[in-house]
C-alpha cells in the first residue's frame, strides 16, 4: 500500500492542469488507501494535531448547520462535495503523519509539475493565439502555475535532488510556473505572486545557508529574466492590457455607482466582481449569523436586480444552473453562504496552520516555510476567486496542506523518520 501511495503522491501534481479530474481522482484514491489503513493513531495525536483535526470538523459542522437552517437545495448538495473532501483530509493526514517519508515523493514532483504546467500553458497560448483554456479555464491554470512556481522555490531547501541538478531543476521550474501564471492572464495569480514572493524572500531565503542562498538568488534572477523575455516575446501586450483594463474597469465601477442608469452600464469583469461583493455584503447584513445558504443566493440576487439595487451582471456566472452562483471571493462566499460563523470557520482552517508554522519551535524549518507559502498563496487566490468550491482546487490545497502539517508535526516532535533533512 505504501508503494502505491508513493506513486500516487508523485503523480498527484503532474497533470493537474491539462487532464480533467486528475488531482481530484488521485485525492480520492489517497483517501481510500488511508481509510483502509485507518487505526487508532499511534503515537497519539498531540494537542496541536487534535486542534487541527477539530477545526476541520468544526468547518464541516458549520457547513451542515448553515445548509440545514437555510434549507438544502440542489445547489447546496452539489457544492457540498468540495466540503466532503475537507473531511477526507483527516484520514489522509492520519495516514501520512506516521509515514512522512512518503511526502518526499510529492515534494519531488512539484518542480516537475511546474515545468509541465508552464509548458502546457505556453503551448496552448501559442497554438490558439490567446489565453489558455484547458479543462478548467485560464483562472485555474494561472493559479496552479503560480502555486507550483512558488512551491518549487520552497521545496529547494529539502535537497530532493543532487545539488547542482537540483538548483537548475528548481530554478527552471520556477521560471516555467511563473511564465504560465503570467501568460494565463489571471490577475488573481499575479496578485498572489506580488504578495507572496517578497514574503518568501524574507522567510524562505533567511532559513538557507549563505552559500545556498546565493545560489537560489542567482538561479531565481536568471529564471525571472528568462520569464520576462519569454512573455514579452509570446504575448507582448498581455500583461499591460490586463492591468490597464483592471484599473479602467475599477474606475468605471466607481463612477457607475453614482449614475442613475446603473443597469445600462457595462461594468466589465472587474466591475462585476466588485458589484458581486457589494451585493454579497448587502445579503450578509440581513442573514449575519449562518448566512442564506448556497441555493438561496440566486433568488435573492434576482430580487435585488429587479428592484434596481444591484447591477444585472451579478447574475451572469452559472445563473439558472443547479450549481447556483458564487461571488468570486472565498471570503465573501463564506460570509454569504454560512454567515459570520462560516467565515470564522474558514479563517480558522486557514489561520491555524500558519500559527503552527510560525510557532517558535517550528519557525525557520523547511516544513514551516512550505506551509506558510502554500497557505498564503491559497489565501491570496481566495481574495478574487473561491477555490474552496472547486473540487480539483480543493484537492490540491488539502493534499499539500496535510503533507506540510505532517512534516511540521514530526519536526516538532523531534521524531521525523523521513529522509528529508532540514
Amino acid at each position: 500500500m505504501e508503494a502505491l501511495a508513493a506513486v500516487l503522491l508523485f503523480a498527484f501534481p503532474l497533470f493537474a492542469i491539462p487532464v480533467k479530474s486528475w488531482a481530484s481522482s488521485i485525492y480520492y484514491l489517497l483517501a481510500l488507501i488511508a481509510l483502509f489503513a485507518l487505526k487508532r493513531p499511534r503515537p497519539p495525536l498531540s494537542r496541536v494535531e487534535t486542534i487541527f483535526v477539530g477545526l476541520i470538523l468544526f468547518y464541516l459542522a458549520v457547513t451542515i448547520v448553515a445548509n440545514t437552517l437555510s434549507g438544502w437545495t440542489r445547489s447546496s448538495v452539489g457544492w457540498y462535495e468540495a466540503d466532503l473532501r475537507i473531511m477526507l483530509a483527516i484520514p489522509i493526514y492520519l495516514y501520512l503523519r506516521i509515514r512522512t517519508h512518503l511526502v518526499t515523493w510529492l515534494l519531488r514532483a512539484i518542480p516537475i509539475a511546474a515545468l509541465i504546467s508552464g509548458a502546457y500553458v505556453l503551448w496552448m497560448t501559442i497554438m490558439f493565439d490567446g489565453r489558455v483554456e484547458g479543462p478548467y479555464g485560464p483562472i485555474f491554470a494561472g493559479d496552479i502555475c503560480a502555486l507550483f512556481a512558488v512551491l518549487s522555490l520552497a521545496t529547494m531547501s529539502f535537497r530532493l535532488y543532487p545539488r547542482s541538478f537540483g538548483i537548475a531543476l528548481h530554478a527552471g521550474a520556477f521560471a516555467a510556473g511563473l511564465s504560465g501564471a503570467l501568460l494565463s492572464g489571471t490577475r488573481g495569480a499575479w496578485l498572489a505572486l506580488i504578495l507572496i514572493l517578497p514574503l518568501f524572500c524574507w522567510s524562505g531565503l533567511r532559513a538557507l545557508r549563505p552559500e545556498r542562498r546565493r545560489s537560489v538568488i542567482l538561479g531565481g534572477s536568471v529564471a525571472g529574466l528568462a520569464v520576462i523575455s519569454a512573455v514579452a516575446l509570446v504575448q507582448p501586450h498581455l500583461v499591460n492590457d490586463r492591468v490597464m483594463e483592471a484599473m479602467q474597469q475599477g474606475k468605471h465601477f466607481l463612477s457607475a455607482r453614482e449614475s442613475p442608469d446603473l443597469a445600462a452600464r457595462n461594468l466589465g469583469s472587474i466591475g462585476t466582481r466588485l458589484e458581486q461583493w457589494r451585493a454579497g455584503l448587502l445579503i450578509a447584513g440581513e442573514y449575519p449569523l449562518f448566512g442564506i445558504g448556497v441555493g438561496n443566493v440566486l433568488p435573492e440576487l434576482q430580487a435585488r436586480v429587479e428592484s434596481g439595487e444591484v447591477h444585472p451582471s451579478v447574475l451572469i456566472p452559472n445563473a439558472g444552473t443547479r450549481r447556483g452562483v458564487h461571488l468570486h471571493s472565498g471570503y465573501v462566499d463564506a460570509l454569504v453562504f454560512k454567515g459570520v460563523v462560516g467565515l470564522l470557520a474558514l479563517l480558522c482552517v486557514l489561520g491555524f496552520p500558519l500559527w503552527l508554522a510560525m510557532n517558535r519551535e517550528n519557525r525557520g524549518s523547511s516544513a514551516s516555510t512550505l506551509l506558510v507559502v502554500h497557505t498564503f498563496m491559497v489565501a491570496a487566490f481566495a481574495l478574487t476567486e473561491d477555490p474552496f468550491i472547486r473540487n480539483n482546487f480543493t484537492s490540491i490545497y488539502l493534499t499539500i496542506l496535510v503533507c506540510s502539517v505532517a512534516l511540521l508535526a514530526r519536526h516538532a516532535e523531534g521524531q521525523r523518520r523521513e529522509t528529508i533533512p532540514r
